[in-house]
């Protein structure tokens, strides 16, 4: 089953943030506060880490990566910013929040915390390399990209709440969807592709690590 790497990487990530989010409920504001800071810096580790690895492993990357890094980013926060982008999901995040929790901060903290689980699980080199190799039956990439993406999804969900474990239907659609592509239409994307959309993409972690 071609599904197989992306359903396991969503369940993990699902399994792990309602764990997370049961931790979270035992937690004073004070402390969660904390918990949420220590996690935003080990996001934004977590993408200096993810650029530098993609710089390393990559012999394709382009010698203007720095240009396309700083074109790509600053045109999806145009077009981010032009079609309300951030507005629209943590609308719905808020929404589904609302009715989950019935109001309150927890309510308040759900849109927050899936689009920022989304934006982490998502963006990448490694989602896209792991869609495609999925796509031919080896599921190994996405299963090793399952566990980080749960001790991410924990401690997420520990500072964030319940919100964390939505982002894991994103992270299903996202995947398969690429899985699907693959499947029917080859490779379609080149190394070279990979490696550029790998270092926006961590920068992109580095922002919202930044941000929490």
């Amino acid at each position: 089953m071609i599904l197989t790497g992306p359903l396991i990487n969503a369940l993990a990530v699902l399994v792990a943030a309602l764990v997370g989010a049961l931790l979270h409920r035992g937690l004073s504001e004070r402390i969660t506060e904390t918990v949420t800071k220590c996690v935003g810096m080990c996001v934004l580790v977590i993408g200096i880490r993810g650029a530098i690895r993609t710089v390393a492993g990559n012999d394709f990357i382009n010698e203007n990566i720095e240009i396309i890094a700083v074109i790509s980013v600053a045109l999806g926060a145009l077009i981010g910013e032009l079609l309300h982008i951030d507005e629209h999901l943590s609308r719905l995040g808020d929404r589904l929040g609302a009715r989950l929790s019935r109001g309150g901060e927890a309510g308040a903290r759900f849109g927050e915390g899936f689009v920022s689980a989304t934006m982490i699980f998502c963006v990448g080199a490694w989602a896209i390399t792991g869609s495609i190799a999925s796509a031919s039956g080896e599921h190994t990439s996405l299963i090793a990209k399952s566990v980080v993406d749960a001790i991410t999804a924990l401690m997420l969900a520990s500072s964030l709440g319940l919100g964390v474990s939505l982002s894991s239907l994103s992270l299903l659609l996202y995947q398969g969807g690429l899985t699907v592509l693959a499947f029917y239409l080859g490779s379609f994307l080149s190394p070279a592709a990979i490696g550029s959309m790998g270092i926006v993409g961590s920068i992109l972690v580095m922002i919202v690590g930044t941000n929490l």
